[in-house]
């Protein structure tokens, strides 16, 4: 009823099936890890934490070019209240705050109503990205706005 697979014709196909194997895992070690001219510089952004009670439009420069040539542009958009006391690493999108990234020392510019004397809050993006700028934008009571920001480690 069943064939019945002699082990000596086993050598052959456990050694080709080892060999293309080996030859597969080899082949993409070596062309995975190349830059190839065209290919999006992935290490050129740096990442700012906003925490706000208000509502907050920001202007970030990114870079959307390549390793040969970089193409800084500007975006715009809004940036929801999350609350200023809000963990900026955290996971959970109900405890944390909303992350923006820019080119490596650029700056992002910060419109939020009351803040700043109607100016936008300039803050620049760390130089590396092992570091995070967070930025708390806080309303108080008698309706002011203010803010503050530090860099710290990221996690």
């Amino acid at each position: 009823m069943f064939r019945v697979i002699r082990p000596r014709l086993m050598i052959p196909i456990g050694a080709a099936i080892l060999v293309m194997g080996t030859a597969a895992l080899a082949g993409t070690r070596l062309l995975a890890g190349e830059d190839v001219p065209g290919d999006p510089d992935l290490d050129t952004s740096g990442v700012v934490s906003v925490c706000s009670d208000v509502k907050v439009h920001a202007r970030v420069t990114v870079n959307i070019g390549t390793v040969e040539r970089p193409d800084d542009r500007t975006h715009d958009y809004d940036l929801d209240a999350t609350g200023h006391d809000r963990d900026p690493f955290s996971r959970r999108l109900d405890k944390a705050c909303t992350m923006t990234a820019g080119a490596f020392e650029s700056r992002v510019e910060l419109e939020a109503p009351g803040l700043n004397q109607h100016r936008p809050l300039q803050v620049i993006v760390p130089a590396d990205s092992l570091h995070v700028r967070v930025v708390r934008i806080t309303r108080h009571a008698d309706g002011a706005v203010t803010s503050t920001q530090e860099v710290v480690a990221a996690r």
